[in-house]
């Protein structure tokens, strides 16, 4: 595939003369089961989690650790402050020192973080912590955008512009472009996320996008 194809407008989606900003070999993340299309909008990866880590009485397990809404970087740490058998309250402080709501064993638990912790064979007692790291993302990739999402990629990062991209069994190499002037009309976003969803954000960015009606006019 040449340079030359991937940057012709064959299809309509550019929409102005403004440079674009491009990334050569940019990765796109195995995720899904989609063959993603050239104007198709991608957020970045930003956040991952770390391996949890206990201390203290307790062999309790923590199931169904994923990453929650508004989630940051660094340590949020769980402290036993009451128990009893088989049962346990966990007081919960973000890596800014915030305290948010208490965890109880056996209950799901949705915040910035989610998981359970699960009653052990050993009961866990006052003192007991347990560690949930997030940390930055390890590399820099890229998926469609969808505001349902909490890693990062809920953010519109920059335009797919090869052809097609197959991420479906492993992480696939792509052209994108973080900036230049685009046809909305021809832009594609994740989930039920419409142009509307993610305009600021791009214009933010330094994508302006447009309308095949409104050639020469910013989007509105």
């Amino acid at each position: 595939m040449t340079d030359q194809y991937i940057y012709a407008n064959y299809d309509g989606l550019l929409a102005g003369t403004t440079d674009e900003v491009k990334g050569q070999g940019a990765l796109i993340k195995h995720a899904g089961s989609d063959v993603l299309k050239r104007g198709t909008v991608l957020g970045k990866i930003l956040f991952a989690l770390g391996t949890v880590t206990r201390g203290g009485t307790g062999d309790g397990t923590v199931t169904g650790v994923a990453l929650g809404k508004g989630a940051k970087i660094g340590n949020y740490v769980l402290t036993c402050t009451a128990a009893s058998t088989n049962t346990a309250t966990f007081q919960v402080i973000d890596p800014e020192g915030y305290r948010l709501a208490d965890a109880t064993v056996g209950a799901a638990y949705v915040g910035p973080v989610c998981f359970t912790v699960n009653d052990g064979s050993t009961d866990f007692t006052p003192g007991a912590t347990i560690t949930i790291p997030v940390t930055g993302a390890t590399g820099s990739k890229w998926v469609i955008v969808n505001s349902a999402n909490v890693d990062g990629s809920q953010f519109a990062d920059a335009v797919l512009l090869s052809p097609t991209v197959d991420p479906r069994s492993a992480d696939a190499a792509a052209v994108i472009a973080y900036q230049g002037e685009y046809n909305g009309d021809k832009l594609i976003f994740g989930g039920a996320d419409t142009l509307a969803t993610h305009l600021q954000t791009l214009r933010n960015k330094g994508i302006i996008v447009k309308t095949n009606q409104m050639a020469n006019s910013v989007f509105a």
